[in-house]
């Protein structure tokens, strides 16, 4: 299983188009589950996470209310919850766009027999295959 940890905070748009992202391009979803957490004073997320639609692609999702801390304690905290025997850190802005990414990202971890390894896919900022950064 892979989990996606993101940190979110008044941006259930934002939460909704990555979900369904991840979603429409998986080639096995149900071995895809999202994590996120949000501060106990956000009111959007807090009452999104709560009523979550019944929708197929909302159906693998965990979360934290929990209060403000640090982001790398959010990530800290939302391992602790999580499943997956892949993680990846991600952000409530972002988007896949490549067809079965989660199959070509399990496939690179099993040619590590540690499965130690960090993998990240083009940006669309820095040279593919260069640099795993983050979109500003």
């Amino acid at each position: 299983m892979i989990s996606i940890l993101v940190p979110t905070r008044k941006r259930v748009r934002n939460i909704v188009s990555l979900i369904k992202s991840v979603h429409d391009t998986a080639e096995n979803f149900n071995n895809i589950e999202l994590c996120f957490y949000a501060d106990d004073d956000d009111a959007s997320s807090i009452s999104f996470f709560e009523n979550l639609p019944s929708d197929e692609e909302f159906k693998n999702i965990k979360y934290i209310i929990d209060k403000k801390i640090l982001l790398s304690e959010t990530y800290n905290k939302m391992y602790e919850i999580v499943d997956g025997e892949i993680i990846m850190y991600g952000a409530d802005d972002i988007r896949f766009n490549t067809k079965n990414w989660d199959k070509v990202v399990e496939d690179k971890f099993r040619e590590f027999d540690d499965r130690a390894a960090l993998v990240f896919g083009f940006d669309g900022v820095q040279s593919p295959g260069h640099l795993a950064t983050q979109r500003e």
